[in-house]
């Protein structure tokens, strides 16, 4: 037996299905058999991470003392990455 699906299948939109099955053969009576197919999605790296906020901006003035924080920057992604996502930044 062969399973498809007419759509494609998004993680970010729904984890797991429960596909109910029915076979029928043709035998006189048709005999039944009936069963629940569990299907998990797994996730692909398709989301992009972004950050918060999208266009960030950052001021310090001459003469700041160092570690003077200038921007607080959030990054975040749809993908639930195994490990967590993590960002790289430099100036």
């Amino acid at each position: 037996m062969i399973v498809c699906f007419s759509v494609s299948l998004d993680r970010e939109q729904e984890d797991a299905y429960a596909v109910e099955v029915m076979a029928v053969d043709k035998g006189q009576p048709p005999l039944t058999g009936h069963t629940t197919l569990y299907v998990s999605v797994s996730d692909t790296n398709d989301q992009a991470p972004y950050f918060d906020p999208p266009v960030p901006q950052g001021l310090v003035t001459e003469g700041e003392i160092p570690n003077t924080l200038v921007l607080d920057l959030s990054s975040h992604t749809y993908d639930p990455d195994l490990p967590p996502h993590q960002v790289e930044l430099s100036l």
